[in-house]
């Protein structure tokens, strides 16, 4: 078994999005996936256990449940992989499935100069409304209905997972002071991953925050899964074109892990067809087991 302390989303240590990564995890109860998970403490930690053909069995917790998918640390996971030589590139990129509990996922590695390039694929999305009023989740977050953007509708998107998309006006982000036990209780009434928070900065270029705080995460500083449904939800609100939109999005400055999120939303003939996520990573850590 190996243990990794990576950063996602970052190509520097210390910022970015913390994640576990644990190799050769094949022997791990369930009960040793949640108690590493704990030990380690970064918001998601990703189990792996190698399967054939570009194949990866991937299990995601949090320090206190497992979720389905987690992006920045399938974005770490892949790093890791690659960097020790586990993963098989031809003229320095490969694709490869990973299997979780949202489903299998196509990965695509690109490595240019020792830069590794991690992009995560999605083909489906669903976007319901909320099942309250806006102002209830406006007030969780300690602000006003006059910062909502009403450009950008309060809505439910999902692609990996699902997340709460909430768009406020520039400026508004840095003045959240959210109630955890009100937005938590939100959120698990909403059954959803996260609250993504964002403001649009320029063309194509979003700031955003993101919080969790009913599965342990009282904000996360870059998150790969919401930034799939966000652009995907920018196709449902008509803020993509046919052919390839791309976003920016910034996350974490607030926590002084600045990140950032590159999101490609492919649309055919008017029709949504996919959404890419890439990201970089960098090791911050190796963890030798003792054997006892």
């Amino acid at each position: 078994m190996q243990i990794y302390l990576v950063d996602a989303f970052t190509e520097t240590r210390f910022e970015g999005n913390p994640a576990g990564v644990v190799l050769e995890a094949d022997a791990l109860s369930e009960d040793d996936m949640q108690q590493l998970a704990r030990e380690l403490n970064a918001s998601e930690t990703a189990f792996v256990k190698a399967g054939t053909n570009g194949d990866f069995d991937v299990q995601f917790y949090t320090p206190t449940t497992e979720i389905d998918f987690c992006g920045h640390a399938t974005v770490g996971l892949f790093h890791v992989l690659a960097k020790t030589g586990k993963l098989k590139l031809a003229n320095g990129t490969g694709q490869f499935t990973e299997h979780t509990k949202a489903g299998p996922f196509p990965i695509r590695v690109d490595e240019e100069n020792g830069r590794i390039l991690i992009t995560m694929t999605q083909h489906e999305y669903k976007m319901t409304n909320l099942p309250f009023d806006a102002e209830q989740i406006i007030n969780a977050i300690g602000l006003k209905l006059s910062d909502l953007d009403m450009d950008f509708p309060p809505m439910l998107a999902k692609t990996a997972n699902k997340h709460l998309m909430l768009g406020l006006k520039p400026g508004a982000l840095k003045r959240i002071d959210s109630n955890r036990h009100q937005l938590g209780k939100l959120l698990h009434l909403c059954k959803v991953a996260t609250a993504h928070v964002f403001s649009k900065e320029g063309d194509n270029v979003f700031s955003a925050r993101n919080f969790a705080p009913h599965i342990g995460i009282p904000e996360d500083p870059a998150t790969g899964s919401a930034a799939g449904a966000f652009g995907a939800y920018l196709h449902r609100v008509g803020r993509s074109h046919n052919g390839v939109t791309e976003i920016t999005i910034s996350q974490g400055n607030e926590m002084g892990r600045p990140s950032r999120l590159f999101v490609k939303v492919h649309v055919e003939d008017g029709l949504f067809n996919k959404v890419e996520v890439s990201g970089t990573a960098v090791i911050a850590f190796q963890l030798q087991t003792a054997n006892q």
